[in-house]
Order: structure tokens, then C-alpha cells, then sequence
């Protein structure tokens, strides 16, 4: 089993209403299992903890601007 992560102090950004405020991300297994405003307390058994210092936390953005495979077929060599 895996550690449980609590990333305490973000900007989270998660596109379902909440935007730009300041929660705790619980991480376990690789899964999302909580956004909360004190996670430290509410899960005091082992666990990892980041402090995000109020960096922002999103997301995965993909970049829309990607070239891979594009550049072969416009100058037609592969």
C-alpha cells in the first residue's frame, strides 16, 4: 500500500467550482480522495505532506500546440 499525500497550501484549480482558492489535496494510491481546508488534522495517521507555499495546482493541461508527427507530413519525408 501506498503513502498517503497531502499537498496543504494550494491554489487549486480543478474546473468543477472551485477556483483559485486555498485547499488541501489528499492523495492515496494515486487517486484523488479528498480536498479539504485542514487535511493535516482530519488525516493525522502517516502520510507525506508538501507544503505548495500557494503555487497553483491544476489539472492535467495538455499543450495544444504539438507538432509530434505533424512536421513528416508537411515536408513529406518520413
Amino acid at each position: 500500500m501506498k503513502a498517503m499525500l497531502i499537498i496543504r497550501n494550494c491554489n487549486l484549480i480543478n474546473m468543477a467550482g472551485i477556483y483559485e482558492e486555498k485547499k488541501d489535496l489528499v492523495v492515496e494510491n494515486g487517486k484523488i480522495l479528498d480536498i479539504c481546508d485542514n487535511a493535516v488534522s482530519k488525516y493525522n495517521v502517516g502520510h507525506v505532506s508538501i507544503d505548495a507555499c500557494g503555487h497553483y495546482v491544476t489539472p492535467g493541461f495538455v499543450e495544444p500546440h504539438c507538432q509530434l508527427g505533424v512536421r513528416e507530413q508537411v515536408f513529406r519525408f518520413e
